[in-house]
């Protein structure tokens, strides 16, 4: 039993490290990605988005792109902060406490919370990409797709276990307390 706790403190130490270092990188992939577009190819984001990009963007097209694409990003960063704090709980041995219920919680608001960003940040990046265009050739987008249907399903899913966790500490206080 030592031999396994062990294994999680130092797994959830690697795991911290490899969390922070997501962390940032998030932001800065994002920016960077947006900042450089003129130089990658797009093909990608007009197959996701179904908004044709003929040309370079302007500095002002990816600075929009860069903001609407900052919301699920924040999003994901949120995501992998809870995961960092967790991951430092479990490192800190505890596993079935008040605050990795919390965690789970949290986690399961993450998926909730992916599930809008992605619906509100396609038509933004949309409009974004294309505001530089004329009038009448000007598009808004909405997307809706598997994995934001799996977003919400994981996110419930979550949302139960976190009820289970709860429950499971709140016997075993009682347990705990039971002469």
């Amino acid at each position: 039993m030592q031999e396994s706790r062990e294994l999680i403190k130092k797994w959830s130490r690697r795991l911290r490290f490899l969390l922070a270092v997501a962390f940032w990188l998030i932001p800065l992939v994002t920016v960077a990605y947006w900042l450089c577009a003129n130089m990658l190819p797009l093909e990608e984001a007009q197959r996701a988005l179904l908004v044709p990009i003929p040309g370079d963007l302007p500095l002002s097209a990816r600075l929009m792109a860069i903001a609407a694409t900052m919301l699920p990003a924040g999003v994901s960063m949120y995501g992998v902060w809870v995961l960092k704090r967790l991951f430092g709980l479990y490192e800190q041995g505890e596993i079935f406490t008040e605050s990795t219920v919390g965690c789970f919680r949290s986690l399961a608001r993450t998926l909730f919370l992916s599930f809008g960003a992605s619906v509100l940040s396609v038509p933004l990046l949309s409009l974004a990409l294309t505001l530089h265009f004329p009038p009448g050739e000007r598009m808004v987008s909405l997307s809706l797709g598997s994995p934001d249907l799996t977003a919400l399903f994981v996110g419930a899913m979550l949302r139960v276990a976190a009820w289970v966790m709860a429950e499971g500490h709140r016997l075993s206080q009682d347990q705990e307390l039971t002469i």
